[in-house]
């Protein structure tokens, strides 16, 4: 039995006896979430991210989102190479353009990364970056 499936919305774990966790998956995800937003949460996330098998884990988590999203690294490496050439500033030289005013982090694909709009960015900050994407996920 795997352990996504699920009885009732209760986890299934084959390594317990009766293979069932004791709260539903709904619960665990709130649980969880929260644990990861708190200070303890994020001294342990940063204690195993600086850890070798933490830096080990984002290298496979990298490699595997690259090798999915080939289309995604070849629009991401032709602005990367833009900037490096001079063609396109660094996006902290301007402001997000969301209108939030903060000082923009990088670029957003906000076309698609196909080959004819893979210079088609605009500059955001971390945080409307973060937004596009949720909004742009929760829609598709």
């Amino acid at each position: 039995m795997q352990a996504n499936q699920t009885v009732f919305g209760i986890s299934q774990l084959p390594s317990k006896k009766d293979k069932l966790q004791s709260w539903c998956k709904n619960c665990a995800k709130t649980t969880t979430s929260a644990y990861q937003k708190s200070d303890k949460g994020k001294q342990v996330q940063k204690r195993f991210s600086q850890s070798e098998k933490g830096k080990r884990s984002n290298l496979c988590r990298m490699k595997r989102y690259r090798k999915n999203n080939p289309d995604r690294k070849i629009a991401h490496s032709a602005v990367n190479n833009a900037i490096q050439a001079g063609q396109f500033p660094k996006a902290s030289n301007y402001v997000c353009s969301c209108g939030c005013g903060n000082k923009a982090y990088d670029y957003h694909h906000h076309l698609s990364y196909e080959p004819e709009h893979r210079l088609h960015v605009i500059p955001v900050c971390k945080n409307c970056h973060r937004k596009i994407h949720k909004v742009v996920s929760e829609y598709f």
